[in-house]
């Protein structure tokens, strides 16, 4: 598989869209819950995640709830732009 280019639907989920991956890929890449999404000028990169990384959730509760989207703040050494926010769906349904 690598460098085959692969085409895939983008599909409704919610009031999002998003793509279906083969199996057979994700557990080629270790793929399980969790990547990350490069955004580009004209292009999408979609990296897995080897590492994990310790974290700190700085959203109410009732945030996370309602609206199912979850802010979050790395806890790390070095110094970044954050908070950064990832919708985590699946985490509170």
């Amino acid at each position: 598989m690598n460098g085959k280019v692969i085409f895939v639907l983008i599909i409704p989920i919610g009031n999002s869209k998003g793509i279906r991956i083969s199996k057979n890929i994700l557990q080629r890449l270790h793929i399980e819950d969790f990547v990350e999404l490069e955004v580009h000028k004209d292009e999408l990169l979609i990296k897995t995640v080897h590492k994990t990384r310790p974290f700190v959730i700085i959203s109410p509760n009732e945030m996370n709830h309602s609206i199912k989207t979850v802010i979050l703040t790395p806890i790390t050494t070095k110094t970044h732009k954050y908070p950064k926010c990832f919708d985590f769906t699946s985490v509170f349904v």
